[in-house]
């Protein structure tokens, strides 16, 4: 009994070493000879410990300087109607700077994704846009926009959504000289020559050069097109004031038919008719005029077109050229950047591009789209940052010489394209020019020539008083 006592107590003492054993894990293996000590001390690691598995890779910030993979750009224009030339357009070349970019790595290693809508010329649609890109889709920087009405909507709101907003195509000079300027709406940039092109340009010319304009008459677009009759009066009175003013009738956005309002202005046999009628519009006023037979009368000189340039009035009035129904030098016209203006290498780059992907020369608004896209990535990369303030900074003063706007000579000490810091206009000189068919060009459209050598400096208004020439 004893030695069966003596047994049993053997064999729990060995399943309480077993088991405390198993709790304990495997034993290490006793070393065969004592550890080394260190020759120097513990090299700090290499790398920083990782992070969980569900933080960001480390990697993310040295991939994407600026914090993400996506950088967003939203753009706005009229896409439909008499104006909706202008959206393509900008969509277009607003959509080959984008490619453009994303085919050279992108900016600052981010890849950028576009997204354009219609504006339809509403204030409130332009407004409601807006939001929609900043806050639902997530829009970095917003451009865009033919119709001055729409961006006046959205200016007191940038600050709030923290996004820049830069317009291609405007007119109206208060956004520019009281917004920014005197109410100090940062946030907004107008990439686009306005009305200083619209009005004092073809006074200053025409003053100059044809003393034979002795009376002229002016066929306004609504306010817009009023402003630049009294701009324009202006500037005519102080270089020649030998030429007066015998009509002037106005009519509103979306007109058609103005057989009424041509008629008044003919009754008083003008020298000349200027007209700020857009797009659409403006090729309406102008089929017209052919039609009555208007360029045929030996009193009637010549018809100056402000923005006239663009392409869809080049497409549409090439065979009446060809025709002789607008004979040589009685079409005349300007426009914020014009596709043989110049033989800089930005630009005959930027048009064979253009060409080569969309089968049509570039008229103003592609060329400020295209343009404007590539400002932000120019903003961004000086600055090496989505803030909104810093790229306001990068912005201001910039001298830009590697876009198509612009033309060669007399910049005024400036670069081809100055974005002016105290204002944010773009300044650079712009040309007006007569029409003229040339199937050694092109047989697509008539083309501007003969353009005016008149330096921006000539013709923009500046701070602080803002005076006409």
């Amino acid at each position: 009994m004893k030695k069966k006592g003596i047994r049993a107590l053997l064999a729990t003492f060995c399943v309480v070493l077993i088991i405390a054993a198993a709790c304990a894990g495997p034993a290490a293996a006793p070393p065969t000879t004592a550890p080394e000590a260190p020759s120097t001390a513990p090299s700090a690691p290499s790398t920083a410990p990782s992070a969980p598995s569900e933080a960001p890779s480390p990697a993310a910030p040295a991939e994407y300087p600026l914090g993400k993979p996506v950088v967003r750009v939203g753009g706005q224009d009229i896409s439909t109607g008499l104006l909706a030339d202008y959206g393509w357009m900008m969509k277009a070349g607003s959509e080959l700077a984008v490619e453009e970019i994303n085919a050279s790595g992108g900016i600052l290693g981010s890849t950028v994704e576009m997204k354009f809508m219609d504006s339809e010329w509403n204030p409130e649609v332009g407004l409601r846009n807006s939001e929609y890109m900043v806050h639902d889709w997530g829009a970095d920087f917003l451009y865009g926009f033919s119709a001055d009405a729409v961006p006046e909507a959205i200016i007191p709101h940038l600050e709030e959504l923290d996004v820049l907003l830069m317009q291609c195509h405007s007119a109206d000079t208060r956004l520019t000289e009281e917004l920014v300027y005197e109410k100090g709406y940062k946030n907004y940039f107008r990439l686009s020559v306005p009305e200083y092109q619209d009005a004092i340009l073809p006074a200053l010319y025409f003053a100059k050069n044809r003393p034979d304009i002795k009376t002229y008459a002016l066929l306004d677009a609504w306010e817009y097109g009023r402003t630049c009759g009294v701009i324009f009066d202006d500037v005519m009175k102080k270089y020649n004031p030998e030429a007066e003013k015998v009509a002037e009738v106005e009519f509103p956005y979306g007109h058609a038919a103005f057989g009424p309002e041509l008629a008044t202005l003919t009754a008083a046999k003008p020298d000349a008719i200027f007209t700020t009628a857009p797009g659409g519009m403006g090729i309406s006023a102008l089929r017209q005029a052919v039609m009555m037979g208007l360029f045929q009368e030996d009193w009637f000189k010549l018809w100056y077109h402000c923005m006239g340039g663009a392409l869809d009035v080049g497409e549409a009035i090439g065979q009446d050229l060809a025709w002789g129904s607008i004979p040589e030098g009685k079409l005349w016209a300007s426009s914020r950047y014009q596709w043989n203006q110049s033989d800089r290498e930005a630009n005959v780059k930027f048009v064979n591009a253009f060409y080569d992907r969309f089968g049509r020369y570039p008229t103003y608004t592609a060329a400020t789209g295209y343009t404007a896209i590539m400002l932000f990535k120019k903003a961004v990369e000086e600055a090496g940052t989505l803030d909104t303030d810093q790229l306001i900074a990068a912005l201001e003063d910039m001298e830009v010489y590697d876009m198509p706007l612009g033309m060669e000579g007399e910049n005024c000490g400036h670069a081809p394209l100055w974005i002016r810091g105290a204002d944010h206009q773009g300044c650079y000189t712009t040309p007006l020019g007569m029409y003229v068919y040339d199937p050694e060009v092109t047989h697509q459209c008539g083309i501007l020539t003969n353009f005016s050598d008149i330096p921006w400096c000539e013709y923009y208004r500046n701070p602080p008083d803002y005076a006409n020439p």
